[in-house]
């Protein structure tokens, strides 16, 4: 959603906080900085931009501390409001035209539940006379709402990008073979968790399951509900994994018509109990349960997997 290239910053945002890397493009190297800045509370809620300029304050520090000024930005929408759908162009349309081409459409093949989208796309599958893609379309006023807040605090936007293609981006890198799998991409974090599946390289279905907890962060913070922090986690967790497997049956029998279930979990986030919830949805669940290698994360914490999948978008 943007363009452009050279020494950039690319920054994952979350409710409750920021993940950063800057450096040279596809990839992290020896020399490139990463780090991650707490929100104040209430500055972003369930995907909205509430309080601008905190935001804008938060990564003017950024900038500020880092010589950041001028660069280039690559930053993550919430995956919340997107609208995610294959379309079909003419084969015949250069990368260039194609986005052109897709607002022409709309209001004629392409019908979405917001006015005045932003849309991106990535190319899925080439045909002789067509080629799919991927649409990705999201609320207009948002993105102006964030990319303004960037611009403000000193950084230049060039793209915009969805965690959970950034992870699938990383996903595909290290695991090669996957478009057979029913993939379920669990985004465990802090602020929540966001349900995402994919099918031949395609996100099929997003979710954010609401939970009576909402921002876990919020209620360890307050101590409400438990007085023993264990007793909270888990109920907490005990509350996520029945909304999975809700999801998981709401996919096998609305989304796939009973021919097919999720057959593969991929697990990543900044929650920091995420070693214990992956052994118990492989026991609960008795399905495979993976998340990234970390041998492959070229020395980023394993938090990081979505910023390190949004440094290898190609424009």
């Amino acid at each position: 959603m943007f363009k452009k290239q050279g020494k950039q910053v690319y920054i994952i945002i979350q409710e409750t906080v920021l993940r950063y890397i800057a450096g040279e493009p596809a990839g992290f190297r020896k020399g490139n900085t990463y780090g991650s800045l707490e929100l104040p509370q209430g500055t972003i809620r369930q995907g909205m931009l509430e309080d601008k300029d905190q935001l804008t304050k938060a990564v003017r520090k950024l900038v500020e501390e880092n010589s950041w000024r001028g660069h280039d930005l690559m930053f993550t929408l919430p995956d919340q409001a997107v609208t995610l759908r294959q379309h079909l162009v003419p084969k015949q349309l250069k990368r260039e035209e194609i986005k052109p081409f897709l607002y022409t459409e709309l209001e004629h093949t392409i019908q979405l539940p917001f006015e005045d989208p932003v849309l991106d796309f990535e190319v899925l599958e080439e045909g002789e006379e067509t080629n799919t893609i991927l649409l990705v379309a999201y609320p207009g006023q948002r993105v102006e709402a964030y990319q303004q807040a960037f611009k403000e605090a000193g950084l230049q936007p060039i793209a915009a990008d969805l965690a959970s293609l950034t992870l699938y981006r990383l996903y595909i890198e290290q695991y090669k073979e996957t478009s057979d799998d029913h993939l379920l991409l669990l985004q465990w974090n802090r602020s929540g968790l966001i349900l995402t599946a994919f099918h031949q390289d395609m996100p099929l279905f997003i979710r954010q399951p609401q939970t009576s907890f909402g921002n876990l962060q919020d209620h360890m913070e307050q101590d409400l509900f438990y007085q023993e922090e264990a007793d909270r986690a888990r109920a907490y967790l005990e509350e996520q994994l029945t909304e999975i497997e809700r999801f998981m049956d709401f996919y096998r029998f609305s989304v796939m018509n009973g021919e097919a279930g999720i057959t593969k979990l991929l697990v990543s986030g900044d929650y920091e109990n995420l070693s214990d919830v992956m052994n118990e949805l492989r026991q609960r669940l008795q399905i495979e349960t993976i998340t990234f290698r970390q041998e492959m994360m070229d020395e980023l914490p394993l938090a990081y997997a979505d910023v390190l999948g949004l440094s290898m978008k190609k424009l």
